[in-house]
Order: C-alpha cells, then structure tokens, then sequence
C-alpha cells in the first residue's frame, strides 16, 4: 500500500532532487525518458504521483493524457516549468503543483509535503483493503440476500453474491466491520458486475456515526504508510550536494489539502496563483470588533493567505475585502480562520455567492502559479 510515483524527464538535476526528497517521504520513484515509455507505465499500473516536463510537447501530451487513464485518473500531477506559468495554463495541463526549475530544494519539500497529504488522502478513501466478512444486501425492490464482503475501502466495496446484480443498481448494505463489533448500515450504487457475482459497489450515504467508523478502521489499516518518514541523513547530504548549498531556508507556506469528486475542482482548490494586492479584515478578537490591513500572499478559488500587519488571535469567522484584477471592484467575502505563521494567515472562503465565485475565477486565472 505505499506511494509510487512516476517521473518523465530528462534534467538529470531535477530527477535527483524528486529522487531524493520523495525517497524521505518513503514514496517510490520511476523514470521514464520518452512518452512512449511513459504511456505504458500509466497504463499497466496506478501511481500516486506523476511527474513530467511541461514545455515539451510529449510532457504537455503526457500531463493531459493522465485525466483520461483509467488507472490514474485521481493521481496527483505536477507539472515542471522552467518558465513562469499562469494559472489558466496550469489547469488546462491538469496540474495540481507546479514546482520552477531550477528546482529550490526548500520550496520542492514544502510543495511535495502538501502532496503527500493529498496522496495519502486519496489513496485511504479509495485503497480497497481485502477481506471476507459476511454482508446482507438489500435491494430498491425490498430483495433480501446474503452476500460477501470481499474489499472495502472509505468510498466503496466489492461484494460476492449469489446472483449477479445491474450496473447503477441502488442497494444498502449492512455488515460488521471485520475484526470490530460494529455494525455499519449503508446505502450505495452498484459501478460494475460480472456474470459470476462479483459486483463494485460505490457508497452514498452513510450515517454520521458509521461515515466516523468506517473513517478510522480504514485509518487504522493504513498507519504501516501513514507514520512519519525517518528522514534520510544520507539522502539530505546528497540534496545538499547537488545544491552545493546555495539556498537558504524559506519561511513554511500555507497549503490547502482538498480532495473534491470532479477532478477540475480539486486541481482548482490546490493550485494557488501569486496575488499581492491589499487586504483588509474584519474580525473578533475577545469579544471585540477589529480590522487589520495587510497584503494578499496567495489566492485560489477555495482560499487565500495574507501578510497581516498586526499580531491577532484569531478563531473563527472573519469578513475580507480583497482588491481583484485591474477595472474590478473589491471583493467582500466571508471566511474561516485555518492556518498561522507568523504574520501570514490562512483563510478558508465560506459561503460564496456565484457572482464572487465567478469574480474569483476571472482573477485567478490569469495570476502566476505559486509553488
């Protein structure tokens, strides 16, 4: 159940560096050199990561052909520019990072940090753990059976009945969770079957209750990957070589972990575009009303984080006026305190109208990815 990832280039530098700083992270590497190579890999296996040159027309191929694998439709894609490259460009490759070359080791650990929580999310909602735990199926008509749990992941099962079912069948299901006294009752779809039985089962509604259960017995199988990497003295020394210790450490970034179903929504909600424009905010700090001015860092559609010129103790909502492109007014929104370093704060956008939204994108675009 570990992370792989799947690197395409031919900058010797930069296929050391991610060799390095992903080998930390306990996640395993492939290099590939041409896309013909690359297009086999994607298709005979699933990688968590992918990785690949975007000024090259066979990395820009590549980046784009990874949203229509049948294997790696959820991987995570990160694009490597030697150019800066604008927000717009970034979605239409279908990245979700996009990490400047030459690569900045600092700024390389930070990003693949981010990711990792992403493929680590991913890969628990849809890594499907086998086992053999009886299951009473009920279908829409009020048919009772028997059937067998063979896989189950945070998302879905595969179950083993008696007779085959129809694809996009709904059923609810209820099982003990294997090796647990706990019962969990759910309702789902079907996503495929086979004449023998065997049927994919996707779910849809699960009560609070079992949504928390299911959560940390899938959590709790997957801790063997799930615990902090030993970083490797070894593995810094040879970054710190290749580098020849010409980068200083940066302050942390602020990321923003989304998993979302519609893939263009996700890559949306990660990617964050440079905006340095005025802010000002509205909040409570004990009990009493407070604005702070400061300077947006970074915006996206989900969120933004901003220098601050005073120290707060912030908890809770806040309001933001942030000024947008050239010839658009300020925009007022609503926000969620998540995140501190220093003077620079992390917000979450909450209750977002379809005009701000649609202001918000217009922005975005056309702003210069961040790493």
């Amino acid at each position: 159940m570990g992370l792989t990832s799947l690197i395409f280039s031919c900058d010797e530098r930069a296929i050391k560096i991610l060799g390095l700083l992903l080998s930390e992270l306990d996640i395993k590497t492939e290099h590939v050199g041409t896309l013909a190579q690359a297009k086999v890999c994607l298709a005979r296996q699933k990688y968590d990561g992918v990785f690949a040159e975007c000024e090259a027309e066979d990395g820009a191929a590549l980046l784009r052909s990874v949203r229509k694998s049948k294997h790696n439709l959820r991987s995570i894609v990160f694009a490597l520019s030697a150019t800066e490259l604008k927000m717009n460009a970034a979605f239409e490759l279908g990245a979700h990072f996009v990490l400047q070359k030459p690569l900045a080791v600092e700024k390389v650990k930070r990003t693949l940090k981010a990711a990792h929580g992403l493929m680590m999310r991913e890969q628990r909602s849809h890594y499907r753990h086998p086992t053999s735990t009886k299951v009473t199926l009920k279908t829409a008509t009020g048919k009772t059976m028997s059937a067998w749990l063979k896989d189950l992941s945070q998302s879905g099962a595969m179950i083993d009945s008696d007779l085959p079912l129809r694809k996009d069948q709904p059923i609810s299901l209820r099982f003990m969770l294997p090796e647990t006294q706990i019962t969990v009752e759910v309702e789902g779809k079907t996503t495929w079957s086979d004449p023998t039985g065997r049927t994919g089962v996707r779910f849809e509604t699960l009560s609070e209750s079992s949504q928390k259960q299911l959560l940390e017995w899938v959590i709790a199988r997957s801790m063997d990957v799930e615990k902090p990497p030993a970083t490797s003295i070894m593995a810094a020394a040879a970054v710190a070589e290749i580098t020849a210790s010409t980068e200083a450490p940066e302050m942390m970034d602020l990321e923003v972990e989304v998993i979302e179903p519609d893939d263009d929504v996700r890559i949306r909600k990660t990617l964050r575009g440079e905006h340095h424009a005025p802010v000002k905010l509205l909040a409570f700090e004990h009990g009493r009303p407070v604005i702070v001015s400061g300077k947006c860092a970074n915006l996206n559609e989900a969120g933004m984080a901003a220098e601050l010129e005073e120290d707060l103790m912030l908890d809770g909502p806040v309001l933001l006026q942030v000024e947008m492109a050239r010839g658009m007014a300020p925009l007022v929104i609503h926000a969620e305190f998540r995140q501190k370093d220093g003077h620079r704060y992390g917000f979450e956008f909450v209750s977002v109208s379809a005009e701000a939204q649609q202001i918000l994108r217009q922005t975005v675009e056309s702003l210069p990815v961040e790493e």
